[in-house]
């Protein structure tokens, strides 16, 4: 069987765990582009050709994230309209390579519930404003067909954002005190890596198109997940104000993703994928 190339446009924790897990099977030939690879792409066009002309799949990362202000924002979209502009200037000895396009749930706005692939974007901040203008130039553009993963929070030892959550609690208990806000009742999907690498190899080889949501099965809430975090590194649990907000919840649906999948791809249980990812810290803390 011909191994199919996979081009990750744009280094970081979901390129790099994807490289590794495709590259355990056997099956792919992947090359994960850092930020100086990305540049060369813009403005070398023997170079770029060389990149696209044999991918299968481009799984573009690439970008500023969290995005916080109006110049990430503009160079976000400046970052891939590049890309487009130099693709649309190859010539492809077949068809052209997927693009998996790696969005994000904040599409949904701060107030999603359940939301579907088809429910209302709302965005609240320049993240989620970059992503729907991301995914609207590549609607615009017909040359390539696009796969749109809009994807929850995502944990595992290699986070660098330190996102409140499973990411930052965990980075707490290695210190012995995890703070949470109020009561922590708030309800959020939030989804281990070694799951969602694994996801994203389903939706390659079932050459998959459209749009996605991509979570855990669902939200749960940050007291829970303290406490699961708790329960595994010995670590106490600071509660930071007195007032909570029970009846917040934002989630995202995964019934078409599921349908899709059937019994081909199994969760991960949370407090394994949070005891994984606390002993991988502990182990690099520790150092060699």
């Amino acid at each position: 069987m011909v191994p199919k190339r996979i081009v990750c446009f744009g280094a970081g924790q979901i390129s790099d765990a994807l490289s590794a897990y495709l590259k355990t099977l056997n099956q792919y030939l992947v090359q994960v582009l850092n930020r100086s690879e990305v540049q060369r792409f813009l403005i070398d066009l023997d170079f770029a050709s060389h990149l696209l002309t044999k991918a299968d799949f481009v799984v573009f990362s690439a970008g500023k994230v969290p995005t916080r202000t109006y110049d990430d924002f503009k160079n976000n979209l400046d970052l891939l309209q590049n890309y487009l502009d130099i693709s649309s200037r190859l010539t492809f000895p077949q068809q052209m390579p997927t693009i998996i396009y790696l969005s994000s749930d904040a599409v949904y706005g701060d107030q999603s519930v359940n939301a579907l692939e088809d429910s209302p974007l709302s965005p609240a901040n320049w993240h989620s404003l970059m992503h729907i203008c991301r995914e609207s130039l590549l609607r615009f553009q017909h040359q390539f067909p696009v796969l749109f993963l809009r994807i929850c929070a995502i944990y595992g030892p290699s986070d660098k954002h330190n996102s409140y959550g499973p990411n930052r609690f965990l980075n707490q208990a290695l210190d012995g005190v995890i703070q949470i806000s109020g009561k922590g009742a708030e309800l959020r999907n939030h989804l281990y890596i070694e799951d969602l690498v694994r996801i994203i190899e389903l939706f390659i080889s079932k050459k998959a198109l459209g749009t996605y949501n991509v979570a855990n099965s669902a939200p749960v809430s940050f007291l829970e997940i303290a406490e699961i975090v708790a329960s595994i590194s010995g670590a106490s649990i600071e509660h930071l104000f007195a007032n909570g907000d029970a009846s917040k919840l934002k989630g995202i649906s995964v019934e078409r993703m599921n349908s899709l999948f059937g019994n081909e791809y199994i969760e991960t249980p949370l407090t394994l994928g949070i005891k994984e990812t606390y002993f991988a810290k502990l182990h690099k803390k520790a150092g060699p």
